[in-house]
Formats: C-alpha cells, structure tokens, sequence
C-alpha cells in the first residue's frame, strides 16, 4: 500500500512539471523578459522556478483581458 502511495505520488509530481513546462513554453518570449526587467528594476531578485512560471502565466492571462 506504502509503495503504491509513492507511486501516484511520484506520477502526480510528473504530470505537474510537465504541465508547467509546456505552461512556461506558451508564453511568449518578449513578455517574460519584460516581467523579468520589472522585477529587476523594483530590486526583487528572480529565481527561476515553478512558481514564477505560474506567476508569469498569471500575469499574462491578465494583460490578455
């Protein structure tokens, strides 16, 4: 039951990064740069990361409207 446990576990981790790989690969180029020089000019620093991906694609589904 444990080893079973781990396994969808480790499946469902999987799915999320892919997910979030194909995410960061929709978003367009220019706009992740300029999000990149806004956080860089208010002093943030930016990580690459699952989440910052999430955050771009947030942003950018809110300019889209």
């Amino acid at each position: 039951k444990k080893q079973s446990h781990k396994i969808a576990e480790q499946g469902r981790r999987n799915r999320m990064n892919v997910a979030i790989q194909e995410l960061y690969t929709l978003l367009p180029l220019d706009f992740i740069h300029r999000y990149q020089q806004d956080k860089t000019d208010k002093g943030e620093v930016i990580i690459p990361s699952k989440a910052t991906t999430v955050e771009v694609a947030c942003d950018y589904i809110r300019w889209l409207r």
